[in-house]
């Protein structure tokens, strides 16, 4: 596995790559598949975690506004590590 800055996202026995967030919707777009891989439906995350589906709709397509607190709770219930390396 490469060493760079982003983070490494771990489904059940799989590790995926480094993946370097560099923009909104590069998260976005990571936390859309990893939704995908686990089969769940926009408003099963929504539901789950008692974000709006707006909301997550939202953070998926990249809205570069969104509350980083409410985006870290996301990405955390979906089981997506974010780790900050310095350069």
């Amino acid at each position: 596995m490469a060493d760079r800055d982003g983070f490494v996202m771990r489904t059940k026995n799989k590790e995926r790559e480094d993946v370097v967030l560099d923009d909104v919707a590069t998260l976005g777009r990571l936390i859309r598949e990893q939704r995908g891989m686990m089969n769940l439906t926009l408003r099963d995350v929504a539901e789950s975690t008692g974000l709006s589906l707006a909301f997550v709709h939202a953070v998926e397509h990249g809205k570069r506004t969104a509350e980083i607190g409410k985006v870290l709770f996301l990405a955390n219930a979906l089981g997506i590590d974010l780790i900050g390396r310095s350069r």
